[in-house]
């Protein structure tokens, strides 16, 4: 079990806080004000110990940076095409189909990461006013 200092409960908070998945730089942002003296190696640092005691896991969009997700129970995301917005998905079951394919594929251990793309409601409100 991991010793939840203020530190790392206060950026375990800030992903909790927000429903986009975040990257490091953006929780630095957030979190720089708060607490300062605060470095992007300290985000990093206590990020990595959080993603070993289970309480944050990595996201990858495609999009070359890596984002971080505080629900850790199997779900989807949708990613957005322009701004890289990250969001959890609720509608489609990924437990079911991590069942069909064990029972199929005979694997076990199995990990489901599907993400969908395209565009945010925020990137077509721009379009429009454009």
């Amino acid at each position: 079990m991991i010793k939840l200092s203020s530190r790392r409960e206060a950026i375990l908070n800030a992903f909790r806080g927000v429903k986009t998945h975040p990257t490091a730089i953006e929780i630095f942002d957030i979190l720089r004000q708060q607490m300062p003296g605060t470095t992007l190696a300290t985000i990093y640092r206590n990020i990595h110990a959080l993603e070993q005691a289970q309480l944050l896991h990595e996201v990858h969009v495609g999009d070359g940076s890596v984002h971080y997700d505080a629900i850790i129970e199997p779900h989807c995301h949708i990613s957005c095409k322009k701004c890289g917005r990250v969001e959890d998905i609720s509608a489609v079951p990924p437990d079911e189909m991590i069942n069909k394919v064990e029972q199929e594929c005979e694997y076990t251990d199995i990990e489901c990461n599907i993400i969908f793309t395209g565009i945010c409601k925020y990137c077509n409100s721009q379009e429009i006013k454009s």
